[in-house]
């Protein structure tokens, strides 16, 4: 009825429905035997409000609406405020508005908030991982404590590797090879042998491929059984899952982390502005 009275401009059925309604702002409405649920009676207590020219009612009708259902984990009926965002007073002036957001958990989904639009993403470890570095911008986070925030063992009991991939003699063996190859690929070109050529080149390409494995960034060895380096590819797939499953929702929140999310042995969120996020 309240939704009728709205549709058809009728203020006069709007203000007393208002009226009726208000000793009852706390409950469910619920059809039948629960067929239907149509949320809170503060919800259309929020829009009756709205309708009939009273923002500061509506605010309140709307926030309590809000809380019910965050609390209750029913993220499909708080989606449908986000129809109300044009009508609900923002706490915060709009400039601020534009660098906050909020992260929060609500059973298996996440509630996401980002300059004026809301999204419902499911709970995995990226997400997790996303709300720690988010709640601490600017700040580097090991990986293994990422691991151990989303469920994992302990960063202190992680203990340590079984030592480098490749020692120095290999490295260098590989290198020494991978050398003689450009020469003895350069002669096969010169001399149109294709058949030498394409092995040698097929030779290469596997060698390259186990040197690149055996070192990490800047040429540093990786070490056998290294978990931080786990850690460090276990965390990096996941964040890169968790935006992906962002952008579906939000592609312009989605832009923001991948600009912003730095993964690697150490974790972080480093926005160009400062940005406040509620978790």
């Amino acid at each position: 009825m309240a939704d009728l009275a709205i549709s058809l401009s009728d203020r006069a059925a709007a203000g007393r429905l208002a009226a009726e309604l208000a000793p009852y702002e706390q409950l469910w409405a619920v059809d039948g035997i629960g067929g239907a649920v149509f949320g809170t009676v503060a919800e259309q207590l929020g829009k009756l409000a709205a309708y009939l020219g009273r923002p500061d009612q509506a605010a309140r009708y709307l926030a309590t609406a809000q809380d019910r259902y965050e609390q209750a984990g029913t993220p499909a009926v708080l989606a449908r405020l986000d129809a109300l965002a044009g009508r609900r007073p923002q706490a915060q002036a709009a400039g601020a508005a534009d660098s906050a957001g909020r992260l929060r958990r609500s059973g298996q989904v996440w509630l996401v908030d980002w300059r004026g639009r809301h999204s419902i993403v499911p709970d995995s470890k990226g997400i997790r991982d996303l709300a720690v570095l988010l709640a601490r911008p600017g700040e580097p986070v090991p990986a293994l404590e990422l691991v151990e925030a989303a469920g994992g063992p302990p960063a202190a009991a992680a203990g340590g590797s079984l030592g480098p991939v490749l020692d120095a003699t290999a490295r260098r063996a590989y290198q020494q090879r991978l050398t003689d190859l450009e020469s003895d690929l350069a002669e096969a070109e010169a001399n149109a042998d294709t058949g030498h050529a394409d092995r040698l080149r097929a030779e290469r390409s596997m060698l390259a491929a186990e040197l690149a494995g055996a070192l990490g960034l800047s040429g540093r060895a990786r070490f056998a059984g290294d978990p931080a380096e786990r850690a460090r590819k276990a965390v990096t797939m996941r964040i890169r899952a968790a935006i992906s499953a962002i952008a579906a929702q939000d592609d312009a929140l989605a832009r923001h982390l991948r600009n912003t999310i730095r993964t690697g042995r150490l974790c972080s969120y480093q926005p160009e502005e400062t940005v406040s996020w509620r978790t």
